[in-house]
């Protein structure tokens, strides 16, 4: 049998191309290779191979040609050229053993549940309640996002702090983790498909996840007028979050039927079971990575607040910086900028034409006048001091508060750096009653310090005198011109 011409061969020749010109040019000067014997791809004198070979027999001078051709290009382009012309059994893809695939699961396993409970146990909760501005109205049914600044990471692990964290207000301004349903739930009603007994049903829905439930939503009252089923469409939730379906006989008689996951509606076609009454109160906690527990520092929160309609509220958004295990609005914003004036509406000190300004809501001295008073209440207070800061336990200012006060921040701002030193210098605001301590303030050469995590005694009852004082410094040179800004509120 004569071997095939390879010019009348059913598979033309690949050139391929090396630098703008074929690779075969470069192998016209070479001598042909020999005939290797029986050839598979082009049936040059093809013979079957014996059932004990485990290779199919060399190709002719042509498909060998052509392999060296590929081979020019790299191993992979070579391989995949002998397996085009049937020379090669087809390649094998290398896996892993079984053992080592196990290992590595079980690790990227283990990595991942450290990363999530690193986050979780860095976690700080949020609480109070928002109010409207300039009222004492609630800031119902509102969005709170919190966007980091940087992207950030747990100190001691790889896990990323998730931004942004969306946490939610309920009817009466307190935040929570999840928001409350307040549309009512779409229910159908169908006939046959179930054992449902006839008659008039109400509805509710609540959001819920493994750290609470929310309140529950408008109820839906629907009429079965024969035994069948009832098909509750799913509400809105957040990401990873599931909802709770109640359904009763009577309004506010409803109990829990079943959680069911978010996305499929959920049907209810059997007799009503006696489940969990209707929740009074939404459970879930606002929780997140607060900034002291994340790197790098200083990383800050941006704070926006939305209504339902999605309009953000006057004032926001707000740089925060979160410490400590809880954080409560109600009490004080944790501003990371200073002088943290909720909803600011200036009264100027010398308003133009000497006009007129006033509250939109009653003002209580508690039988002091404004001017000439140095007495004190809830709000903020100033204090300067001129020239580089005395030596430690020297008292930078006095005064006397005419009603009971929490110190909730204290916030320095320097106009001359000081220079040296690593912790900075450290703060004591005291009366007869015990001293609170604020640490590591314009540490180094900072020129802005600001703390809301006091500790010790922070408050002070009325009539007590209360000082300001530097109580250590490690400053080589001490800062200059120091403004001091002290936020009290009620107790």
């Amino acid at each position: 049998m004569t071997p095939a011409d390879p010019r009348t061969l059913p598979h033309p020749a690949r050139f391929h191309f090396s630098q703008g010109r074929p690779i075969l040019a470069s192998l016209q000067a070479r001598s042909a290779p020999v005939q290797a014997g029986d050839c598979r791809a082009c049936g040059g004198r093809l013979a079957v191979p014996a059932r004990t070979s485990t290779r199919w027999p060399e190709g002719c001078a042509y498909c060998l040609q052509r392999c060296q051709r590929a081979e020019r290009l790299g191993e992979q382009a070579a391989r995949e050229e002998r397996h085009a012309l049937g020379l090669d059994e087809p390649p094998q893809r290398r896996r892993w053993p079984v053992r080592l695939r196990r290992s590595l699961f079980q690790l990227c396993f283990c990595m991942t549940a450290v990363l999530a409970g690193s986050i979780a146990g860095h976690a700080g909760t949020l609480t109070g309640k928002f109010a409207l501005p300039n009222s004492s109205l609630p800031a119902a049914n509102a969005t709170l996002t919190l966007r980091l600044s940087q992207a950030g990471v747990v100190p001691g692990s790889l896990a990323l702090v998730p931004s942004p964290v969306v946490c939610y207000t309920t009817a009466n301004g307190s935040v929570t983790g999840l928001p409350d349903p307040t549309a009512p739930p779409v229910v159908t009603a169908s006939q046959g498909n179930g054992t449902l007994p006839a008659g008039t049903y109400f509805v509710d829905v609540t959001t819920i996840n493994s750290g609470g439930e929310s309140l529950p939503s408008p109820e839906t009252v629907v009429v079965l007028p024969a035994p069948g089923a009832l098909t509750v469409s799913p509400p809105a939730v957040p990401a990873g979050a599931s909802f709770a379906v109640y359904i009763g006989m009577a309004s506010g008689a409803e109990t829990r039927q079943a959680v069911a996951d978010a996305g499929a509606p959920y049907v209810q076609s059997t007799p009503l079971t006696a489940g969990a009454a209707l929740p009074s109160s939404n459970t879930s906690p606002c929780q997140f990575t607060f900034n002291d527990a994340i790197l790098p520092a200083p990383t800050y929160y941006i704070a926006t607040l939305a209504d339902a309609q999605g309009n953000t509220y006057p004032g926001f958004p707000q740089d925060w910086y979160l410490t400590g295990p809880t954080a409560d609005v109600s009490q004080i914003y944790p501003l990371a900028t200073p002088l943290p004036i909720r909803f600011l509406t200036p009264i100027f000190a010398n308003p133009g034409t000497s006009a007129a300004q006033s509250l939109n809501s009653n003002l209580n001295l508690n039988g002091y006048a404004i001017d000439n008073t140095d007495n004190l209440g809830p709000g903020l207070m100033s204090v300067f001091w001129s020239g580089s800061l005395p030596a430690p336990a020297a008292s930078l200012d006095e005064w006397t508060p005419n009603s009971a006060v929490v110190l909730r921040r204290l916030s320095v701002y320097a106009q001359s750096p000081g220079n040296g030193g690593s912790v900075g210098a450290v703060f004591t605001v005291s009366s007869a009653q015990g001293v609170c301590t604020f640490p590591a303030l314009l540490p180094a050469a900072g020129t802005a310090g600001s703390s809301s995590s006091g500790s010790g005694t922070c408050s002070f009852s009325a009539g007590l005198p209360i000082t300001l004082a530097l109580s250590a410094d490690d400053h080589t040179a001490r800062p200059g011109n120091l403004n001091f800004v002290l936020e009290f509120t009620g107790e």
